[in-house]
């Protein structure tokens, strides 16, 4: 059986044709129709870019929801797993004083020599007042109805209430490494003695030695001296008066002071912490008083007893005595007053 030669075949391409021309031109579909399916084609075509779009913002979304939450687990981890370093020891508590590791923690109640760590809150009742030693010497007491948490090694923040801050210097030092967070923003001392108290949605701050800075949340910068009190606003301004620093606002910080150890120390250690607990600055009536204050050492204890408790009991055992006078405590000779 013979196969047809190439040149007697069709090929596929040209039955194609022919069929094509046969059939003639096609008939366009109406205007209507074609617009009808360019739009539906649009539509559809938008939903899908529209469906991609939203995914995409999801996943942005949740992303930056996940990245906001490990800082906040991150930042919030002292008070969710519990205390960490040692932070400070309770040297005095008044009433009832109250401290809770972490906000799954349950309050309890404190006393002296406990130790708080870093993550942990502490509270005072109405009758509480409670006084702290940290690590670098710095005395930090509560008045009644105060909270503070313990954010880190250098940092504190109150919460609401009042704060009191003993650097244990009058001298100026370096800055200092303890930070009073508040609302209106963080407050580091120079060789200091000073008071944050929140008073509604203001926040004092009154200095009775040395020197403070107010560091705001917006950037801007404040600075009181001893004697000076700066008044922050809920609107962020700033108010400063004048503040005496011996007068009966310091009441309730002689009373949370912690116990000062006068068992073999001369009389002069002793004046000398009674003044800085009274915000007076001490005056000797002359050379011979001040080298008596020196060479004279006490013994017993003076424990429970506040400064001017301790001044009426210690100062009649010395051939010394003291006055008031303004802002100063006056020491003398017995012999030279009588």
């Amino acid at each position: 059986m013979t196969s047809p030669s190439a040149e007697g075949t069709p090929s596929a391409e040209q039955d194609v044709g022919e069929v094509l021309r046969n059939a003639g031109r096609r008939s366009e579909p109406p205007e209507e129709v074609l617009r009808s399916v360019r739009a539906s084609v649009e539509s559809q075509w938008r939903e899908v870019v529209s469906r991609r779009t939203r995914r995409r913002r999801i996943g942005l979304s949740l992303a930056a929801a996940i990245v906001l939450a490990a800082v906040g687990l991150w930042s919030a981890r002292p008070w969710l797993v519990g205390p960490g370093q040692r932070m400070a020891d309770v040297q005095i508590a008044l009433g009832s004083v109250q401290a809770r590791a972490g906000w799954l923690g349950s309050w309890q109640p404190v006393g002296p020599r406990s130790a708080l760590r870093v993550g942990e809150e502490l509270a005072t009742a109405a009758d509480g007042r409670v006084a702290l030693g940290l690590a670098d010497g710095v005395s930090v007491r509560l008045d009644h109805d105060t909270r503070i948490r313990l954010l880190d090694a250098g940092r504190i923040s109150v919460d609401h209430g009042a704060l009191y801050v003993d650097s244990g210097s009058p001298a100026p030092a370096a800055r200092a490494s303890l930070l009073i967070v508040t609302p209106a923003g963080e407050v580091r001392h120079l060789g200091t003695q000073y008071e944050a108290r929140i008073v509604g949605s203001e926040v004092q701050i009154a200095v009775r030695e040395g020197k403070v800075e107010l560091d705001t949340s917006t950037g801007a910068a404040h600075r009181a001296v001893a004697g000076e009190q700066m008044t922050i606003t809920s609107a962020g301004s700033v108010v400063r008066s004048a503040v005496s620093t011996y007068d009966g606002r310091w009441q309730w910080v002689s009373a949370a002071a912690p116990p000062f150890n006068i068992d073999g120390r001369p009389v002069a250690d002793f004046l000398t912490w009674a003044a800085r607990e009274l915000g007076r600055d001490l005056v000797y009536a002359d050379a011979p008083t001040e080298a008596e204050a020196a060479r004279v050492r006490l013994n017993g204890s003076i424990a429970g007893l506040s400064p001017e408790e301790a001044l009426a009991a210690v100062l009649p055992t010395t051939p010394l005595r003291t006055e008031m006078s303004s802002g100063h405590l006056v020491v003398s000779l017995t012999s030279l007053i009588q």
